[in-house]
């Protein structure tokens, strides 16, 4: 019987005027709007003024990543920097998930932006973010580009004798973020990345699939189909990845646009289906009335950010409600989680 090949077309989102009008008649029928609360991070003012010097007395933390569980404790990470600065450290927090306060954890701090733990692949559990660099054509600008690390069991695994982390097993191309892995039902890996510049503009979706890390290459990356692109002069990526019962994978990813000259983004969901590349349920889930935001944001360019970094799924309630938390970052100075209606119904 002869092999039917699927038409596999990119879906363009509805505007974010589209996406916002729809959020609020959602509103408006009685779902519940997500209340963003602080998390409460207790630093160590010595130690961060080792990092930091004179700059630790204004600190911005934000963009934590979503918890992993070692030794029944929760472990995040927190890009941590001087408010006038992007010379990132990611600093580790962990508490008891019963207590409230994320107390800053013994692992040393790595110079990255934006991390975030993808959970296992192949085995290992994956540890990523963005790696920033002076760009070699003009050393004012800062070039990017998302790494990635493997471990058993525990992050500390990572640490080398001088206590430094060890490199990553992987590099994505430079002015590349949004790149996200995860692990299929029959054992494939999903790459997810966001080309950008040229007919890409400020950035797209795209998917494509390897049988095993091994595979895993720029050039693998780079010949990736566009399955999401967004309406003129708005841009979007991947954040989180969770795999559905019914081999779908749940995506927790951000929509940005600019709008007299200043950013804004905002936190969404949507159901992809790896076989036809197909997209269900694309929604805005939080807009930044929702958040806890500072008065002060981190640049002149900000308008209001909610950027989202993660999704923890919540046991069952007794009611059989399906709950989660999801993770942000407010403005690039503050972080924050919020308890949501479970997006992948």
């Amino acid at each position: 019987m002869p092999t039917v090949e699927l038409e596999r077309r990119p879906i363009t989102a509805p505007s974010l005027e589209t996406l916002l009008g729809e959020y609020q008649d959602r509103v408006e029928r009685g779902e519940s709007l997500p209340r963003f609360d602080y998390l409460k991070l207790e630093t160590n003012a010595e130690r961060l003024r080792e990092y930091f010097g004179s700059k630790s007395d204004e600190l911005t933390f934000y963009n934590p990543s979503k918890p992993i569980v070692e030794n029944g404790q929760f472990l995040i990470a927190v890009r941590v920097e001087p408010r006038e600065s992007e010379n990132s450290l990611t600093f580790f927090f962990q508490k008891n998930p019963q207590e409230e306060v994320w107390r800053l954890a013994e692992l040393p701090p790595i110079e990255l932006q934006d991390s975030f733990f993808l959970g296992r692949i192949e085995g290992r559990q994956i540890f990523g973010g963005v790696k920033t660099f002076p760009d070699p054509a003009d050393p004012h600008r800062l070039a990017y580009q998302t790494a990635f690390w493997q471990f058993e069991n525990h992050l500390s695994e990572l640490i080398d004798s001088t206590n430094e982390f060890r490199s990553p097993f992987f590099i994505g191309p430079v002015y590349m973020k949004g790149l996200r892995l995860i692990q299929l039902k029959e054992g494939r890996i999903g790459v997810f990345s966001r080309p950008q510049g040229g007919s890409f503009g400020p950035g797209q979706t795209a998917y494509t699939e390897i049988s095993s890390l091994s595979e895993l290459s720029e050039a693998k990356i780079r010949q990736s189909n566009v399955v999401l692109s967004f309406a003129q002069n708005e841009w979007g990526g991947v954040n989180d990845l969770s795999l559905l019962e019914d081999g779908r994978i749940g995506v927790i990813g951000h929509i940005a646009c600019l709008r007299e000259n200043k950013k804004y983004y905002y936190p969404v969901s949507f159901i992809f289906n790896p076989i036809d590349t197909s997209i269900q349920e694309l929604k805005v889930l939080a807009v930044p009335p929702a958040a806890p935001f500072l008065q002060k944001a981190k640049n002149p360019n900000i308008g209001a950010v909610v950027y989202p970094t993660g999704y923890l799924v919540n046991p069952p309630a007794e009611t059989g409600k399906q709950t989660g938390k999801l993770f942000a970052g407010f403005n690039d100075v503050a972080s924050g989680e919020a308890l949501i209606e479970h997006p992948f119904k």
